[in-house]
């Protein structure tokens, strides 16, 4: 009984396989850290939930993603960017409300616009994940035919 499945031997073989990777993660967690510090600024004495976890959170942790060996990176950026559009357009709707808004009391729509937005915030993310696996890799591979032609000895 042999198989063709080779059993990692290592850690490294199993999460990191190259500083690409690596690098990456940094780049997309310190994103999203930046992002919840850009949304708690604007409501310091805000509840640290809404304003300084949820907006960052999410995306610290599909960072950590871009470490995996088994999911492509372009997947997890694909995911990340959606994702990051999803929750900046809410929380920046905010943002340019309050620096424009001459009516009284508060604008409710909007607080309930950015609950819903982290609620749903799955779907973007898959959605963007979908659209970033279909994208090409950018590596010329050689088809079946061309490896059948070049084997028999004919040159295409």
């Amino acid at each position: 009984m042999s198989s063709n499945a080779t059993i990692p031997h290592s850690l490294s073989q199993t999460r990191f396989t190259s500083p690409t990777r690596v690098i990456a993660g940094v780049m997309l967690a310190l994103i999203g850290v930046a992002m919840s510090a850009w949304a708690y600024q604007f409501n310091p004495r805000g509840p640290l939930l809404t304003w300084g976890i949820f907006p960052g959170a999410p995306f610290v942790l599909l960072a950590s993603l871009s470490l995996v060996k088994r999911i492509p990176l372009r997947v997890t950026i694909g995911a990340y960017i959606a994702g990051f559009i999803a929750m900046v357009l809410p929380y920046g709707a905010i943002w340019y409300d309050s620096m424009n808004y001459n009516g009284g009391g508060a604008n409710i729509g909007l607080g309930i616009l950015a609950l819903v937005a982290i609620v749903l915030l799955p779907i973007p993310i898959l959605l963007g994940g979908f659209i970033g696996c279909l994208v090409p890799t950018g590596r010329k591979t050689v088809s079946s035919e061309a490896k059948a032609a070049t084997s028999n000895g004919v040159m295409m």
